[in-house]
């Protein structure tokens, strides 16, 4: 996934660097890293954004699961 691609899809999605931190469970910086170009976005996450813009994720099931995830841990 190249940078304005990233950038194309967390703008139109609202999704913050933080959220998408949260969502890969990396920290802010990893990915201001993969906005800038210095390191490639990793498969797994590139997969969930384009399922994202695709429609095939809403940012609301993908929310409500994380909620879920981090209230077991």
């Amino acid at each position: 996934m190249d940078t304005d691609t990233l950038s194309r899809i967390l703008s139109e999605h609202d999704i913050r660097h933080r959220d998408l931190a949260l969502i890969a469970n990396v920290t802010t910086r990893a990915v201001s890293m993969w906005a800038n170009g210095h390191l490639p976005v990793p498969r797994p996450v590139a997969l969930m954004l384009f399922a994202i813009d695709d429609g095939l994720v809403s940012e609301n099931w993908l929310a409500d699961h994380l909620r879920q995830m981090t209230s077991e841990d």
